[in-house]
Protein backbone atom coordinates (compact mmCIF):
# COMPACT_ATOMS: atom_id res chain seq x y z
CA UNK A 1 0.00 0.00 0.00
CA UNK A 2 2.77 2.96 0.97
CA UNK A 3 4.76 1.66 -2.05
CA UNK A 4 1.83 2.40 -4.48
CA UNK A 5 0.92 5.50 -2.86
CA UNK A 6 4.61 6.55 -4.28
CA UNK A 7 3.52 5.78 -7.73
CA UNK A 8 2.08 9.54 -9.16
CA UNK A 9 4.26 11.11 -6.63
CA UNK A 10 7.20 11.74 -9.31
CA UNK A 11 6.07 12.21 -12.18
CA UNK A 12 8.98 12.02 -14.20
CA UNK A 13 9.98 8.31 -13.11
CA UNK A 14 5.92 7.38 -14.12
CA UNK A 15 6.26 8.80 -17.85
CA UNK A 16 9.85 7.01 -18.25
CA UNK A 17 8.23 3.64 -17.27
CA UNK A 18 5.17 4.11 -19.23
CA UNK A 19 7.31 4.15 -22.35
CA UNK A 20 9.44 1.00 -21.61
CA UNK A 21 8.44 -2.48 -23.71
CA UNK A 22 5.53 -4.62 -21.56
CA UNK A 23 8.24 -7.01 -20.09
CA UNK A 24 10.56 -4.39 -19.40
CA UNK A 25 7.73 -2.08 -17.74
CA UNK A 26 6.90 -4.97 -15.52
CA UNK A 27 10.49 -5.61 -14.33
CA UNK A 28 10.85 -2.65 -14.03
CA UNK A 29 8.57 -1.62 -11.70
CA UNK A 30 9.48 -5.11 -9.56
CA UNK A 31 12.60 -3.91 -9.25
CA UNK A 32 11.41 -0.26 -7.83
CA UNK A 33 8.95 -1.62 -5.75
CA UNK A 34 11.93 -3.62 -4.49
CA UNK A 35 13.68 -0.67 -4.13
CA UNK A 36 11.09 1.22 -2.00
CA UNK A 37 10.69 -1.27 0.36
CA UNK A 38 14.51 -1.48 1.27
CA UNK A 39 14.16 2.33 1.67
CA UNK A 40 11.02 2.48 3.44
CA UNK A 41 12.29 -0.51 6.12
CA UNK A 42 15.50 1.52 6.08
CA UNK A 43 13.56 4.57 6.97
CA UNK A 44 11.71 3.31 9.66
CA UNK A 45 14.34 1.72 11.15
CA UNK A 46 16.51 5.26 11.12
CA UNK A 47 13.62 6.38 12.75
CA UNK A 48 13.65 3.64 15.17
CA UNK A 49 17.46 4.32 16.18
CA UNK A 50 17.33 7.77 16.48
CA UNK A 51 14.24 6.84 18.99
CA UNK A 52 16.52 4.89 21.29
CA UNK A 53 19.66 6.93 21.31
CA UNK A 54 17.33 10.02 22.35
CA UNK A 55 14.91 7.94 24.68
CA UNK A 56 16.11 4.43 25.44
CA UNK A 57 19.97 3.69 24.73
CA UNK A 58 21.51 6.71 24.88
CA UNK A 59 25.28 5.56 26.21
CA UNK A 60 25.59 6.78 29.71
CA UNK A 61 28.03 9.33 31.15
CA UNK A 62 31.04 7.99 32.81
CA UNK A 63 33.03 10.52 35.18
CA UNK A 64 36.08 9.21 36.86
CA UNK A 65 37.02 10.74 40.13
CA UNK A 66 40.29 10.47 42.12
CA UNK A 67 40.24 12.12 45.63
CA UNK A 68 42.27 10.91 48.89
CA UNK A 69 41.95 12.93 51.48
CA UNK A 70 39.51 13.84 54.11
CA UNK A 71 38.62 17.51 52.91
CA UNK A 72 38.74 16.35 49.06
CA UNK A 73 35.92 13.37 49.88
CA UNK A 74 34.01 16.44 51.30
CA UNK A 75 34.75 18.94 48.21
CA UNK A 76 33.82 14.97 46.22
CA UNK A 77 30.82 14.71 48.00
CA UNK A 78 29.40 18.02 46.94
CA UNK A 79 30.80 17.90 43.34
CA UNK A 80 29.20 14.84 43.05
CA UNK A 81 25.69 16.57 43.89
CA UNK A 82 25.79 19.03 41.70
CA UNK A 83 27.35 17.04 38.37
CA UNK A 84 23.76 14.82 39.14
CA UNK A 85 21.99 18.07 39.48
CA UNK A 86 23.39 19.46 36.23
CA UNK A 87 23.24 17.23 33.49
CA UNK A 88 20.12 16.07 31.74
CA UNK A 89 21.40 12.59 31.61
CA UNK A 90 21.97 9.69 34.00
CA UNK A 91 26.34 9.70 34.91
CA UNK A 92 27.81 6.98 36.78
CA UNK A 93 30.86 8.47 38.44
CA UNK A 94 33.27 5.90 40.26
CA UNK A 95 36.89 6.18 41.00
CA UNK A 96 38.85 6.65 44.51
CA UNK A 97 36.98 8.31 47.55
CA UNK A 98 36.18 8.29 50.50
CA UNK A 99 32.82 7.46 52.45
CA UNK A 100 31.21 10.62 51.92
CA UNK A 101 31.31 10.59 47.84
CA UNK A 102 30.12 7.00 48.33
CA UNK A 103 27.23 8.43 50.16
CA UNK A 104 26.43 11.27 47.73
CA UNK A 105 26.37 8.40 44.58
CA UNK A 106 29.91 7.22 43.72
CA UNK A 107 30.71 3.54 42.79
CA UNK A 108 34.03 3.83 45.06
CA UNK A 109 36.39 0.92 43.89
CA UNK A 110 38.48 1.62 46.87
CA UNK A 111 38.39 4.46 50.38
CA UNK A 112 41.59 6.01 49.43
CA UNK A 113 40.92 8.82 52.25
CA UNK A 114 42.32 6.03 55.38
CA UNK A 115 45.75 5.49 53.34
CA UNK A 116 46.59 9.08 51.91
CA UNK A 117 48.88 11.34 53.79
CA UNK A 118 50.79 14.41 52.88
CA UNK A 119 54.37 14.64 52.41
CA UNK A 120 56.26 11.62 52.17
CA UNK A 121 54.05 9.71 54.08
CA UNK A 122 52.69 7.65 50.67
CA UNK A 123 55.95 6.58 50.13
CA UNK A 124 56.28 4.96 53.32
CA UNK A 125 53.18 2.99 52.10
CA UNK A 126 54.73 2.10 48.95
CA UNK A 127 53.47 -1.51 48.18
CA UNK A 128 49.80 -0.26 48.60
CA UNK A 129 49.57 2.82 46.84
CA UNK A 130 51.88 0.95 43.85
CA UNK A 131 48.88 -1.56 43.83
CA UNK A 132 45.95 0.67 44.24
CA UNK A 133 47.39 2.36 41.22
CA UNK A 134 48.05 -0.46 38.91
CA UNK A 135 44.82 -1.52 39.86
CA UNK A 136 43.03 1.80 39.41
CA UNK A 137 44.40 2.12 35.52
CA UNK A 138 43.39 -1.25 34.45
CA UNK A 139 39.97 -0.08 35.92
CA UNK A 140 39.82 2.98 33.44
CA UNK A 141 41.02 1.34 30.58
CA UNK A 142 37.63 -1.10 30.83
CA UNK A 143 35.19 1.47 31.95
CA UNK A 144 36.72 4.40 29.00
CA UNK A 145 35.49 7.43 31.13
CA UNK A 146 34.90 10.57 29.44
CA UNK A 147 36.19 12.80 31.44
CA UNK A 148 39.17 12.04 34.57
CA UNK A 149 38.35 14.30 37.07
CA UNK A 150 41.93 14.65 39.89
CA UNK A 151 41.27 16.13 43.12
CA UNK A 152 45.07 17.34 44.74
CA UNK A 153 46.71 14.49 45.71
CA UNK A 154 49.37 15.22 43.39
CA UNK A 155 52.51 12.76 44.28
CA UNK A 156 49.41 10.13 42.84
CA UNK A 157 47.52 11.73 40.31
CA UNK A 158 50.10 13.23 38.54
CA UNK A 159 51.34 10.15 37.35
CA UNK A 160 47.79 9.19 37.03
CA UNK A 161 47.17 11.82 34.50
CA UNK A 162 50.00 10.31 32.37
CA UNK A 163 48.59 6.50 32.05
CA UNK A 164 44.91 8.86 31.48
CA UNK A 165 46.58 11.04 28.66
CA UNK A 166 47.39 7.66 26.51
CA UNK A 167 43.94 6.90 26.48
CA UNK A 168 43.16 10.38 25.17
CA UNK A 169 40.70 10.91 28.29
CA UNK A 170 40.27 14.93 29.10
CA UNK A 171 41.62 15.15 32.55
CA UNK A 172 40.41 18.18 34.56
CA UNK A 173 42.16 19.48 37.70
CA UNK A 174 39.99 20.36 40.38
CA UNK A 175 41.97 21.40 43.88
CA UNK A 176 45.44 22.80 42.69
CA UNK A 177 48.90 20.92 44.44
CA UNK A 178 50.24 23.81 46.37
CA UNK A 179 53.01 24.26 43.20
CA UNK A 180 53.19 27.75 44.41
CA UNK A 181 54.86 27.00 47.67
CA UNK A 182 57.10 24.15 46.93
CA UNK A 183 57.80 21.84 43.64
CA UNK A 184 56.67 24.53 41.30
CA UNK A 185 58.39 22.98 38.24
CA UNK A 186 55.05 20.27 38.56
CA UNK A 187 53.28 22.99 36.69
CA UNK A 188 55.32 21.90 33.42
CA UNK A 189 54.23 18.55 34.42
CA UNK A 190 50.50 19.63 34.71
CA UNK A 191 51.21 21.92 31.42
CA UNK A 192 51.51 18.92 29.64
CA UNK A 193 48.79 16.76 31.30
CA UNK A 194 45.68 18.61 32.13
CA UNK A 195 43.09 19.86 29.99
CA UNK A 196 41.50 22.27 32.38
CA UNK A 197 42.71 23.86 36.39
CA UNK A 198 39.79 24.40 38.52
CA UNK A 199 41.58 26.14 41.01
CA UNK A 200 39.65 27.72 44.77
CA UNK A 201 41.95 30.55 45.08
CA UNK A 202 42.10 33.53 43.16
CA UNK A 203 45.62 33.61 43.04
CA UNK A 204 45.94 30.52 41.73
CA UNK A 205 43.98 31.68 38.54
CA UNK A 206 47.18 34.14 37.83
CA UNK A 207 50.00 31.31 37.83
CA UNK A 208 47.90 28.90 36.12
CA UNK A 209 47.55 31.69 33.10
CA UNK A 210 51.23 32.72 32.84
CA UNK A 211 51.78 29.29 31.66
CA UNK A 212 49.07 28.89 29.16
CA UNK A 213 47.08 26.53 31.39
CA UNK A 214 43.26 26.61 30.79
CA UNK A 215 42.06 27.43 34.31
CA UNK A 216 38.97 28.42 36.10
CA UNK A 217 38.43 30.26 39.48
CA UNK A 218 35.54 28.54 40.62
CA UNK A 219 35.40 29.90 44.24
CA UNK A 220 36.30 27.86 47.33
CA UNK A 221 33.86 24.90 47.87
CA UNK A 222 33.80 25.34 52.00
CA UNK A 223 31.50 28.27 51.25
CA UNK A 224 28.87 25.51 50.07
CA UNK A 225 29.67 23.03 52.93
CA UNK A 226 29.20 26.10 55.86
CA UNK A 227 26.62 27.69 54.02
CA UNK A 228 25.12 31.03 55.36
CA UNK A 229 26.81 32.61 58.08
CA UNK A 230 28.15 35.65 60.03
CA UNK A 231 31.51 36.42 60.33
CA UNK A 232 32.44 36.70 63.30
CA UNK A 233 29.39 34.31 64.79
CA UNK A 234 27.37 36.84 66.62
CA UNK A 235 27.20 36.07 70.45
CA UNK A 236 23.46 34.92 70.20
CA UNK A 237 25.05 32.49 67.92
CA UNK A 238 27.85 31.76 69.99
CA UNK A 239 25.70 31.26 73.36
CA UNK A 240 23.53 28.62 71.72
CA UNK A 241 25.95 26.78 70.42
CA UNK A 242 27.54 26.87 73.59
CA UNK A 243 24.37 25.81 75.55
CA UNK A 244 24.08 22.57 73.05
CA UNK A 245 27.40 21.60 73.69
CA UNK A 246 27.01 22.06 77.79
CA UNK A 247 29.73 24.77 78.11
CA UNK A 248 26.78 27.85 78.14
CA UNK A 249 28.53 29.58 81.20
CA UNK A 250 31.78 29.17 80.45
CA UNK A 251 33.31 32.93 79.84
CA UNK A 252 36.54 31.76 77.89
CA UNK A 253 36.40 28.93 75.41
CA UNK A 254 39.54 27.69 73.48
CA UNK A 255 38.80 25.34 70.58
CA UNK A 256 41.71 22.63 70.04
CA UNK A 257 41.90 20.87 66.66
CA UNK A 258 45.12 18.53 66.45
CA UNK A 259 44.26 17.50 62.91
CA UNK A 260 42.17 15.25 60.66
CA UNK A 261 44.52 12.40 60.82
CA UNK A 262 45.53 10.23 63.33
CA UNK A 263 49.54 10.67 62.62
CA UNK A 264 48.73 14.43 63.02
CA UNK A 265 46.26 14.18 66.43
CA UNK A 266 49.15 12.12 67.72
CA UNK A 267 51.75 14.79 67.29
CA UNK A 268 49.64 17.62 68.02
CA UNK A 269 47.37 16.94 70.98
CA UNK A 270 49.89 16.07 73.73
CA UNK A 271 51.70 19.60 72.92
CA UNK A 272 48.14 21.56 72.82
CA UNK A 273 47.20 19.83 76.54
CA UNK A 274 50.31 20.68 77.94
CA UNK A 275 50.02 24.86 76.28
CA UNK A 276 46.41 24.33 78.10
CA UNK A 277 47.91 23.83 80.85
CA UNK A 278 50.10 27.09 80.58
CA UNK A 279 47.24 28.85 79.56
CA UNK A 280 44.58 27.91 82.72
CA UNK A 281 47.57 28.93 84.82
CA UNK A 282 47.22 32.79 83.39
CA UNK A 283 43.08 32.55 82.57
CA UNK A 284 41.81 29.80 85.26
CA UNK A 285 38.20 30.23 84.18
CA UNK A 286 39.59 28.99 80.34
CA UNK A 287 37.03 26.23 79.61
CA UNK A 288 38.94 24.12 76.74
CA UNK A 289 36.86 21.78 73.87
CA UNK A 290 38.42 19.37 71.40
CA UNK A 291 37.53 18.46 68.54
CA UNK A 292 38.01 15.03 67.14
CA UNK A 293 37.70 13.98 63.48
CA UNK A 294 36.31 10.69 61.98
CA UNK A 295 39.37 8.69 62.83
CA UNK A 296 40.27 9.70 66.00
CA UNK A 297 38.52 7.31 68.30
CA UNK A 298 37.37 7.71 72.12
CA UNK A 299 40.32 5.07 73.15
CA UNK A 300 43.30 6.88 71.25
CA UNK A 301 41.83 10.63 73.27
CA UNK A 302 41.83 8.75 76.70
CA UNK A 303 44.86 8.15 76.54
CA UNK A 304 45.93 10.99 77.14
CA UNK A 305 43.62 12.19 79.26
CA UNK A 306 43.86 9.88 81.89
CA UNK A 307 47.21 11.04 81.94
CA UNK A 308 46.52 14.44 83.19
CA UNK A 309 43.96 16.08 85.64
CA UNK A 310 43.24 19.32 83.10
CA UNK A 311 39.75 18.79 82.39
CA UNK A 312 38.96 19.00 78.51
CA UNK A 313 35.80 18.61 76.61
CA UNK A 314 35.30 16.37 73.59
CA UNK A 315 33.28 16.43 70.79
CA UNK A 316 32.85 13.80 67.70
CA UNK A 317 32.03 15.61 64.73
CA UNK A 318 30.91 18.88 65.81
CA UNK A 319 34.09 20.84 64.65
CA UNK A 320 31.95 23.43 63.25
CA UNK A 321 30.19 23.88 66.37
CA UNK A 322 33.39 24.05 68.20
CA UNK A 323 34.57 26.62 66.20
CA UNK A 324 31.76 28.62 66.50
CA UNK A 325 31.42 28.64 70.62
CA UNK A 326 35.15 28.99 70.86
CA UNK A 327 36.81 32.49 71.69
CA UNK A 328 40.44 31.40 69.94
CA UNK A 329 41.54 28.27 68.45
CA UNK A 330 44.54 26.15 68.66
CA UNK A 331 44.51 24.23 65.53
CA UNK A 332 47.19 22.35 62.95
CA UNK A 333 47.83 23.80 59.64
CA UNK A 334 45.57 22.82 56.89
CA UNK A 335 41.43 23.29 55.68
CA UNK A 336 40.45 23.80 59.69
CA UNK A 337 42.34 27.47 59.18
CA UNK A 338 40.59 28.13 56.29
CA UNK A 339 37.17 27.19 57.78
CA UNK A 340 38.31 29.39 60.68
CA UNK A 341 38.56 32.02 58.62
CA UNK A 342 35.10 31.71 57.49
CA UNK A 343 33.36 31.73 60.97
CA UNK A 344 35.84 34.44 61.79
CA UNK A 345 37.41 33.15 64.90
CA UNK A 346 41.04 33.74 65.78
CA UNK A 347 43.33 31.24 66.00
CA UNK A 348 47.04 30.53 66.52
CA UNK A 349 48.53 27.58 63.95
CA UNK A 350 50.72 25.14 64.80
CA UNK A 351 51.98 21.78 62.70
CA UNK A 352 55.16 19.72 63.15
CA UNK A 353 56.32 16.95 61.30
CA UNK A 354 58.98 14.11 61.42
CA UNK A 355 63.01 15.57 61.74
CA UNK A 356 63.40 13.29 58.56
CA UNK A 357 60.30 14.95 56.58
CA UNK A 358 61.21 18.49 57.45
CA UNK A 359 65.18 18.03 56.41
CA UNK A 360 63.71 17.02 52.84
CA UNK A 361 60.67 19.48 52.42
CA UNK A 362 61.70 22.70 54.19
CA UNK A 363 64.68 23.92 51.95
CA UNK A 364 61.52 22.80 48.61
CA UNK A 365 59.26 25.42 50.67
CA UNK A 366 59.42 28.84 48.54
CA UNK A 367 55.96 30.58 50.10
CA UNK A 368 56.93 32.79 53.31
CA UNK A 369 53.87 31.66 55.57
CA UNK A 370 53.19 28.37 55.93
CA UNK A 371 49.52 29.07 57.29
CA UNK A 372 46.47 29.29 54.71
CA UNK A 373 44.97 32.24 55.68
CA UNK A 374 48.37 34.02 55.81
CA UNK A 375 48.75 33.21 52.10
CA UNK A 376 45.63 33.94 51.57
CA UNK A 377 46.07 37.77 53.02
CA UNK A 378 49.35 37.86 51.59
CA UNK A 379 50.72 38.40 55.18
CA UNK A 380 50.59 37.14 58.60
CA UNK A 381 47.58 37.83 60.49
CA UNK A 382 48.00 35.43 62.90
CA UNK A 383 50.44 33.17 64.31
CA UNK A 384 52.36 30.20 62.93
CA UNK A 385 54.35 27.66 64.90
CA UNK A 386 56.36 25.34 63.08
CA UNK A 387 58.37 22.33 63.97
CA UNK A 388 60.34 23.33 67.29
CA UNK A 389 58.68 26.74 67.22
CA UNK A 390 55.08 24.17 68.11
CA UNK A 391 55.91 24.04 71.98
CA UNK A 392 53.91 24.22 75.01
CA UNK A 393 55.18 27.53 76.45
CA UNK A 394 55.49 29.09 72.98
CA UNK A 395 51.96 28.51 72.05
CA UNK A 396 50.17 29.61 75.36
CA UNK A 397 52.54 32.81 75.26
CA UNK A 398 50.80 33.47 72.03
CA UNK A 399 47.32 32.44 72.54
CA UNK A 400 47.29 34.96 76.03
CA UNK A 401 48.91 37.59 73.92
CA UNK A 402 45.84 37.61 71.62
CA UNK A 403 43.54 37.32 74.04
CA UNK A 404 45.05 40.39 76.14
CA UNK A 405 44.36 43.79 74.88
CA UNK A 406 41.94 44.13 71.65
CA UNK A 407 43.81 41.86 69.39
CA UNK A 408 41.12 39.31 69.16
CA UNK A 409 38.91 41.75 67.62
CA UNK A 410 41.89 42.54 65.21
CA UNK A 411 42.44 39.34 63.65
CA UNK A 412 38.33 38.38 63.69
CA UNK A 413 38.48 41.55 60.95
CA UNK A 414 41.39 40.35 59.00
CA UNK A 415 39.64 36.69 59.09
CA UNK A 416 36.89 38.41 57.57
CA UNK A 417 39.14 39.49 54.67
CA UNK A 418 40.45 36.21 53.84
CA UNK A 419 36.63 35.27 53.75
CA UNK A 420 35.85 37.11 50.82
CA UNK A 421 38.68 36.12 48.97
CA UNK A 422 37.54 33.10 48.41
CA UNK A 423 34.84 33.72 46.15
CA UNK A 424 31.05 33.21 46.58
CA UNK A 425 28.59 30.01 47.11
CA UNK A 426 28.36 27.95 44.34
CA UNK A 427 31.84 26.83 43.62
CA UNK A 428 30.61 22.63 43.63
CA UNK A 429 28.07 23.68 40.78
CA UNK A 430 30.62 26.05 38.80
CA UNK A 431 33.19 23.14 38.96
CA UNK A 432 30.32 20.81 37.68
CA UNK A 433 29.68 23.14 34.81
CA UNK A 434 33.13 23.41 33.27
CA UNK A 435 33.77 19.46 33.79
CA UNK A 436 30.54 18.07 31.85
CA UNK A 437 32.16 20.87 28.96
CA UNK A 438 34.51 18.52 28.77
CA UNK A 439 31.91 14.92 28.38
CA UNK A 440 31.24 14.20 24.76
CA UNK A 441 27.80 15.96 23.27
CA UNK A 442 27.95 18.05 26.54
CA UNK A 443 24.07 19.42 27.43
CA UNK A 444 23.55 22.55 28.56
CA UNK A 445 23.36 22.85 32.83
CA UNK A 446 19.78 22.48 34.55
CA UNK A 447 19.28 25.80 36.01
Amino acid sequence: MFNETLHGVYPERDSSVASLPQNDRKRRVQDESVLLTLSTDSFIFYLFEEYCKEFIIKPMKKILLVAGETSTDLYGAYLISALKERTKEPVDIFGLGGPRMGSAGMRVIRDFTKEAGTGLDPLTRFTYFARTFRQLVSYIKKERPDVAVLMDLPDFNLRLAKEIKRLHIPIVYYISPQVWAWRSSRIKTIAKLVDKMLVIFEFEKDLYAKYNIPVVFVGHPLLDVIGEIRNPTPNQVRGEIRNRLGIKQARLVIGLLPGSRKSEFIRHFPIMLKSAGLIRDKFSDAVFVLACAPQVTDRLVNQYLNKTDMKIHTYFNQTYNVMQASDLLITASGTATVESAIFGTPLVVIYKVSIVTASILGPLIKTPYYAMVNIIAGKKIVPELMQSEANPKRIANEVIRLIEGTHLKQVSDELLMVRERLGTRGASQRAADEIIKLTPDYAVPNK
